[in-house]
């Protein structure tokens, strides 16, 4: 089965971003940010498979993005987590010219995370987060997300007749006394 892949660009402090939505979620190739600030491919590659919550979102999309004269299977992170892989990357490996723009992009990082901390606005609700983070780890897409939650909320409210049934019977099945 296929999906459609939607292929944009976006502004990204300046510089312009290839992103691709697949089944609802937005994915950025990191191979191309590597390279734009010219950092190392595979040692970012390796870091992102060492780190968990990077690695568990990655995916592989076949795609010919701008300046290619092919589709490539490309390693992907979803754009919400492409401020949290840059922030982690030691300013030390990028292109001296870039270094700068680097360091007040990581600046801008610790304002925004100690803004969301303290529920400041322009901030994801933490629901959401957690949301776009179990979409991403198990590949949902987020209309049956969706469906999963009401139906997880609607049994919150009143589970199913035969759940009820269950309860008012003892572990043997016989009946509770005085029900």
């Amino acid at each position: 089965m296929t999906t459609a892949i939607v292929q944009r660009s976006v502004d990204f402090h300046g510089d312009r971003l290839v992103v691709i939505q697949q089944d609802g979620i937005e994915y950025t190739p990191a191979k191309p940010v590597c390279d734009r600030f010219g950092i190392d491919w595979e040692g970012q590659r390796q870091r992102i498979a060492r780190d968990e919550v990077l690695d568990s979102a990655t995916c592989m999309i076949k795609a010919q993005i701008p300046g290619d004269d092919q589709r490539r299977d490309h390693v992907c992170l979803p754009l919400d987590y492409l401020n949290g892989w840059l922030f982690g990357v030691d300013v030390g490996r990028i292109r001296p010219e870039l270094r700068e723009r680097m360091i007040l992009y990581k600046r801008e990082c610790y304002r925004v995370l100690a803004q969301a901390f303290r529920g400041g606005e322009g901030t994801a609700p933490l629901a959401r987060v957690e949301a776009l983070e179990y979409r991403v780890a198990h590949r949902v897409h987020p209309a049956v997300y969706a469906a999963r939650q009401r139906a997880t909320q609607a049994y919150k409210l009143r589970p199913p007749a035969s759940l009820r049934h269950h309860r008012s019977r003892n572990p043997r099945g016989h009946p509770q006394p005085g029900r």
